[in-house]
């Protein structure tokens, strides 16, 4: 279902570089973009003001955004792409996984040739890797992030311990909030790659490589430490049975104390939270002595694109990536994004801060450069959700099933 906004936002951005306003004499041009977001909260607003400033500096040009379920969204993509009637613009979703496929079938336009002489090639974050492929550009990332410790600060108050601040006190911490029927913590306990990314920000948080040299690293000590550690806490101190929403509604609910969530997940909290609680959730820095992150979605061009379709979608995506909309991306979202320097709107408030700061030195769960992981997500996750689920569910030695794993990735010539 295409969505056209027909109400405008008059929302002042201040002065502009945009490439958008180098193109004149389009006329009646309709530039559509796919997204999952046209309905999310904060991001629906901001496609509104995008497509208010682009259509004003391209007159006769008519932006159309689709919004495409999520679940949906790679497949419908994908058959629209084989099929040839591929929007004008593609907002791809987490892009170190998704971008791979499409990139090699030949399905997105290479951009380095735009990208050089802007200051995305000079300013931008070394994870604007995730959107190239064998050396190539695809694409322009606009939102990476760190990770953020979600916290009942009642809940602590009233046990009267410390918000913890390394792995020994969060360990500590989430065995002494459980009891009464709450818990001290909250994991995704399920089976979709969710389960396996949480099991993972433990990985990165402790300082665990689960890859190292091209060979799989699985049974390293500090991995086997930190996915340990996840598995008593999971086992012992947290709701069983819980997808990603449940997760974050029992602590909405006040029946958790604490768990780790991508900072989008923030701007939820007041609308979804009980009254009598919302107060007493924050955000805190993470208790690891790494801060784990990821890399969220960016703006590619298809392939099929003709001469005026693409150079209208690469003004559009520089002008998503300007200081004007980045800023204005930042202050509706409540979210770091890609381009540095525009993030004041998160310094004004103690919990926007953390999710600032955070993102500053974030290790992504799935390095860009494993590209036989990025090649594979789909074998390479279901061979790990696989492991993770017996240790989490089973009385073997952790080492033992991250052995095993390591062994069935190599006997399908799985490779990092």
């Amino acid at each position: 279902m295409t969505t056209t906004f027909a109400r405008r936002f008059g929302l002042a951005l201040g002065a502009s570089i945009l490439a958008g306003s180098l193109i004149s004499g389009a006329v009646a041009k309709d530039l559509t973009v796919t997204t999952w977001t046209a309905t999310s909260p904060g991001l629906k607003d901001w496609w509104k003001v995008i497509e208010e400033k682009f259509e004003k500096a391209n007159p006769g040009v008519d932006v159309k955004i689709e919004n495409i379920a999520f679940g949906d969204y790679i497949r419908t993509l994908t058959t629209r792409f084989v099929a040839g009637g591929a929007p004008s613009i593609v907002h791809v979703p987490l892009p170190t996984i998704n971008l791979p496929a499409w990139a090699e079938a030949g399905f997105l336009m290479g951009v380095d040739d735009r990208i050089a002489g802007t200051d995305i090639a000079s300013k931008w974050p070394a994870n604007q890797a995730a959107m190239s492929w064998k050396g190539a550009n695809y694409g322009v990332l606009l939102v990476h992030y760190g990770y953020v410790f979600f916290v009942n600060e009642k809940m602590f108050r009233d046990a009267g311990i410390a918000i913890p601040t390394n792995r020994n006190e969060l360990l500590a911490a989430a065995k002494a909030l459980t009891k009464d029927g709450k818990y001290g913590f909250a994991i995704t306990d399920d089976n979709t790659v969710n389960f396996m990314r949480d099991a993972l920000e433990f990985v990165s948080g402790l300082g665990g490589q689960w890859a190292k040299d091209g060979a799989w690293n699985f049974t390293d000590p500090t991995v086997v430490e930190a996915i340990d550690l996840w598995r008593d806490i999971g086992q012992n101190y947290a709701p069983r049975g819980t997808d990603i929403n449940a997760k974050r509604q029992a602590f909405y609910d006040g029946n958790v104390a604490m768990m780790i969530e991508n900072p989008s997940v923030w701007p939820n909290v007041a609308a979804a939270a009980k009254p009598g609680v919302v107060g007493d959730l924050h955000l805190a820095t993470m208790p690891f002595k790494v801060v784990p992150g990821d890399v969220s979605h960016g703006l590619s061009i298809p392939q099929e694109a003709d001469a005026e379709t693409a150079k209208l979608a690469w003004a559009f995506t520089e002008m998503a990536a300007s200081p004007d909309l980045m800023r204005s991306y930042v202050e509706l979202v409540k979210s770091p994004v890609a381009r540095p320097g525009v993030d004041e709107a998160l310094m004004k408030d103690r919990d926007t801060v953390v999710i600032a700061k955070s993102a500053e030195n974030a290790q992504v769960l799935v390095p860009n450069e494993y590209y036989g992981v990025r090649k594979n997500y789909a074998a390479f996750s279901t061979e790990l959700t696989n492991a993770l689920r017996s240790v989490l569910q089973g009385q073997a030695p952790t080492k033992e099933a991250l052995a095993a794993l390591q062994e069935r990735l190599v006997a399908k010539g799985i490779t990092p």
